[in-house]
């Protein structure tokens, strides 16, 4: 009895979550700029992407980390240091983006890059 009061809520929450349609639409690329490691975070997080404020992952049911969901193909995104700070006007970073996969920043030298992600 007591094993059905344990397994009971975590198949409830399994199926909640999965009828939920998910947070990551597979036909949408995301890039992660929040939940970065430290080693790995060159401290930006993107304002908008081609002009208009960017799409983040949310769901009504489990918390998510609010990656930026973009459309497959190349796009103009503004980016800004973490610092609140900063008083730095945007940058501009071109990113070419797939259906399904999972990007990040990285630096290229200088540069600011989006990078698709190393599982």
């Amino acid at each position: 009895m007591r094993y059905t009061f344990t397994f009971l809520p975590i198949l409830l929450v399994t199926i909640g979550c999965s009828a939920g349609g998910g947070a990551f639409p597979e036909n949408k690329a995301t890039i992660n700029d929040v939940a970065v490691r430290s080693t790995e975070d060159v401290g930006y997080r993107i304002v908008s992407v081609d002009g208009k404020p960017c799409e983040r992952a949310a769901s009504r049911y489990v918390s998510v980390v609010p990656l930026v969901l973009v459309e497959p193909g190349e796009h103009e995104l503004s980016i800004e240091a973490k610092d609140a700070g900063s008083a730095s006007p945007p940058l501009k970073v071109t990113a070419t983006v797939e259906p399904g996969k999972r990007y990040r920043f990285t630096k290229d030298g200088e540069s600011v890059v989006v990078a698709e992600e190393q599982k």
